[in-house]
């Protein structure tokens, strides 16, 4: 008997999976179609205090770190580039220090709606594959990592910071 009261593996298939109906935007204006691969990375790094003690006496809050590596086709990357070449002309700098936001929606019958919003994001790092032995009939993408400020998941953050003006990151 399952106390929980969770199914695993669920008997009636709802999980997220390639049959899911899949949403990308970029700055609510852009839909992105060609993605192959879309992984967040979020991470909290924790430091220890020891005062004058042999023995660890606390816990830092720590730092958070957000990521994201997507892999594209050729032809939306390029789109992608495009959007951000108008605003990094607007800004006066390079494409990779052009920032926007991403937003992927996840929906799944028996699920619900899942809304990852990435909040500051910039590319850090891009592999395009020019040519490779075994793309020789398929399309062609390209691999990026971004560098992101902020993950919300549904509308809540990974941590929240107090500041003078109140809840900063909310």
């Amino acid at each position: 008997m399952n106390a929980a009261g969770l199914l695993y593996p669920d008997i009636l298939g709802a999980r997220y999976s390639r049959t899911s109906v899949i949403d990308i935007s970029v700055d609510n204006a852009m839909t992105i179609e060609g993605c192959t691969k879309f992984v967040l990375h979020r991470k909290l790094t924790r430091g220890k205090s020891w005062g004058r003690a042999v023995k660890a006496q606390g816990r830092t809050r720590g730092r958070f770190e957000f990521g994201l590596q997507m892999s594209l086709y050729t032809d939306e990357y390029n789109l992608l580039m495009a959007r951000l070449g108008e605003k990094a002309s607007a800004a006066g700098g390079g494409i990779f220090s052009a920032a926007f936001g991403l937003s992927i929606s996840l929906f799944e019958p028996g699920i619900g709606t899942t809304l990852w919003q990435l909040i500051g994001c910039s590319i850090s790092d891009e592999g395009e594959k020019v040519i490779e032995d075994s793309m020789f009939g398929s399309d062609l993408g390209v691999d990026a990592d971004f560098d992101v400020m902020e993950i919300l998941k549904d509308g809540v953050s990974a941590g929240l910071e107090n500041g003078s003006l109140g809840q900063l990151g909310a």
